[in-house]
């Protein structure tokens, strides 16, 4: 038998064992071992986790709440977090300790990793504060370090659900990824075009921000990654996929390690084709001649105000600036009526949707997405900076 080494732990399952009568430790451990045989991939299984140092010895302690017997179960593991939820559920299935009826309840699942990274925190402001000459009380030494030890240039580009580097909308290439945790681990090893999908939500404003780009999915290397790669594969045109090593996942990679999976990702061929078609509506391209001298200049005044800041911009009628507000909020806010419409942002489908009947005669935007037809006169800011040569 293999044995875990005590500095390997990542994380530590614990479990509640209600009983009418008195059990032993021997059989609370031999009930787990033998009734949640067969529930999972053999490599899951307690006994070969334990065989090949996956987890440690399992401890349990006893106690008594009136007429039950309350058992507390420890089982310190080094597998991966959906691999350690695998396990904690396979244990909740066993009803049986000895021959008395059993209830199981995993009543914590603790992250070994965040304590070290507590006390590794706890411990480098010490020796911030040890360094004569430097110590400012007004500083929060704390929380600096663990901004530069956890984070790393994290744009939001949605509220609390989609996060990425900052160069996701200038890149023509991105790498998408499940959460913010694999967005930080991607930041740190120096890949600024990366975009997470809020997880099983796929959220929408990802979808729309990755549309019209070349798109490396890079996921987990477990049967969730798997599932997530398909489901994409028919939102989105993906050119590649990579994974983490099996039962890994992309946030506990090291450089190397995702340099090689990045490496020897596989090319596609997308499952889902023509995803972009739109509304059936064609345009004669917008010539030289189209704007005035006067339309031409406050189009072009408008865009220096929106450009870099993620803003939009409505001119009336009369070209005087109606409405303003953050590009993030054109599809959930009522867009006024207008003449021009700039944003700073990406023209794509869910937009092209929203403003196929409305009232502007031009919309000018950062870029466009690969959409083979559209529903209004449509410019990037590159194609209205030619129409002046």
């Amino acid at each position: 038998m293999s044995k875990l080494p005590f500095n390997s732990v990542k994380y530590t399952i614990e479990g509640e064992v209600i009983t009418s009568k008195k059990v032993s430790e021997q059989d609370i451990i031999g009930s787990l071992y033998s009734q949640s045989e067969g529930l999972l991939d053999e490599e899951l299984e307690l006994a070969n986790l334990y065989k090949f140092g996956k987890i440690g010895r399992i401890k349990v302690s006893f106690s008594k709440k009136g007429k039950n017997f309350i058992s507390i179960f420890s089982i310190p593991t080094n597998l991966s977090k959906m691999d350690v939820a695998l396990v904690g559920a396979a244990c909740e299935s066993v009803d049986k300790v000895g021959n008395t009826q059993a209830s199981i309840k995993i009543i914590n699942i603790e992250d070994n990793q965040k304590l070290k990274r507590k006390q590794v925190i706890h411990r480098a402001e010490e020796l911030f504060k040890s360094i004569k000459g430097s110590f400012d009380s007004t500083l929060n030494i704390k929380e600096k370090i663990q901004n530069k030890i956890l984070s790393k240039n994290v744009v939001e580009y949605i509220q609390g659900e989609v996060f990425g580097g900052e160069d996701v909308l200038e890149s023509e290439e991105i790498i998408l990824v499940e959460g913010r945790s694999d967005v930080i681990t991607l930041l740190k090893a120096n890949y600024s075009n990366v975009l997470s999908f809020d997880g099983s939500k796929l959220h929408q404003g990802a979808v729309d921000l990755a549309r019209g780009k070349k798109i490396i999915l890079f996921l987990d290397g477990d049967k969730s990654g798997l599932e997530f790669s398909k489901e994409l594969q028919k939102k989105l045109e993906v050119s590649s996929i990579a994974f983490a090593p099996k039962g890994r996942e992309v946030s506990e990679l090291s450089l190397p390690e995702i340099e090689k999976a990045l490496k020897n990702r596989k090319e596609i061929t997308p499952l889902k084709k023509g995803a972009n078609k739109e509304v059936e509506v064609s345009i004669e391209p917008i010539k030289k001649n189209y704007f005035t001298k006067k339309e031409f200049d406050k189009a072009q005044e408008a865009i220096e105000l929106v450009k870099d800041r993620s803003e939009f911009v409505v001119l009336g009628r009369y070209l005087k600036e109606t409405q303003k507000g953050d590009v993030s909020s054109i599809l959930s806010t009522e867009i006024k009526k207008g003449k021009m419409l700039i944003f700073d942002g990406i023209y794509e489908t869910s937009m092209n949707k929203k403003l196929k009947d409305s009232t502007y005669e031009v919309i000018l935007c950062r870029r466009k997405s690969n959409l083979k037809q559209f529903s209004k006169h449509v410019l990037s800011f590159t194609e209205f900076d030619k129409l002046s040569e």
